[in-house]
């Protein structure tokens, strides 16, 4: 076994005294694998997973239907993960959505399955779930109450507090990056982990909290 022998001035931390040289040169000295303390160690990269794929607003000309958060998230997948471009009303016939209604899960899961995709419905989906699919490079739509996400978001542009469809494309240290079709300027819009969690946790009527479709490619 080999030893190293650094002698330091009474006035000097061992940290200060390290830190002059190199990790290679520390290497190279002592003749042994050098572990550097965490004080003097290279500050870890941050974080950050973001999917490309379009944003699409639920007021445009091609969404004529109410209420058609869902379709529109679909579209968006669609878009982005193929070479089809269907527009939302297109997508809602094709999952037979019902005038003045929403779509369910399944009705989405059928639309994607038209257009070359699937989706694989998760109850319940949390956060950590949310990062594993985008991780995966998977897009995930998410089910929570417009109503519980920040005012300070919300207030800027609509009144509606019920269920919402979302489409989660990215996430960082701290927040989950989505596609809200319900903004026309909705893209890439970032809420905390906590905020995405509070928001799912209740998505009102009947519907059972945290529920999420990721998409992925046949």
């Amino acid at each position: 076994m080999k030893y190293a022998i650094c002698v330091v001035p009474e006035d000097q931390a061992v940290g200060e005294v390290l830190g002059m040289f190199s990790r290679e040169r520390l290497a190279e000295l002592f003749q042994m694998p050098v572990a550097v303390p965490a004080a003097l160690a290279e500050p870890a990269e941050p974080e950050e997973i973001m999917l490309v794929l379009p944003h699409k607003w639920q007021n445009a000309p091609d969404a004529t239907a109410k209420l058609d958060c869902g379709p529109t998230c679909v579209a968006m997948a669609v878009w982005g993960m193929t070479h089809n471009r269907p527009t939302v009303d297109e997508i809602s016939a094709v999952a037979e959505k019902r005038k003045g209604w929403g779509t369910t899960f399944t009705q989405l899961d059928d639309a994607l399955r038209h257009y070359g995709l699937d989706g694989i419905h998760e109850r319940p989906l949390r956060i950590a779930g949310i990062k594993r699919h985008l991780d995966e490079g998977r897009p995930v739509i998410l089910l929570l109450s417009c109503g519980r996400l920040p005012k300070r978001y919300t207030s800027q542009f609509t009144t509606f507090k019920g269920a919402h469809f979302v489409l989660a494309v990215g996430y960082d240290d701290e927040q989950i990056f989505v596609h809200d079709p319900l903004n026309k300027q909705g893209a890439n819009v970032s809420f905390f982990f906590h905020e995405i969690d509070f928001a799912m946790a209740q998505s009102g009527g009947r519907n059972l909290p945290y529920q999420g479709m990721s998409i992925v490619k046949r």
